[in-house]
């Protein structure tokens, strides 16, 4: 996913915009990827973070 949106930000440089991605093995909150003037940049979301409570219930014994 990288190397196509810096493939995208490099060869056009006025597309813009905003991705939302959690790497749920390493972290419990989201991160914001920003597309803007060729280049893209990460930045922490205050939207969907933490990921509990708002997103997801904490996980308790006894639940599938």
């Amino acid at each position: 996913m990288d190397a196509l949106l810096v493939s995208v930000a490099s060869e056009a440089p006025g597309s813009y915009g905003v991705m939302s991605w959690r790497d749920s093995e390493r972290d419990d909150d989201f991160t914001v990827r920003v597309m803007a003037r060729g280049r893209l940049s990460d930045h922490p979301d205050p939207f969907l973070s933490p990921v509990i409570p708002t997103v997801e219930d904490a996980w308790e014994p006894g639940m599938e």
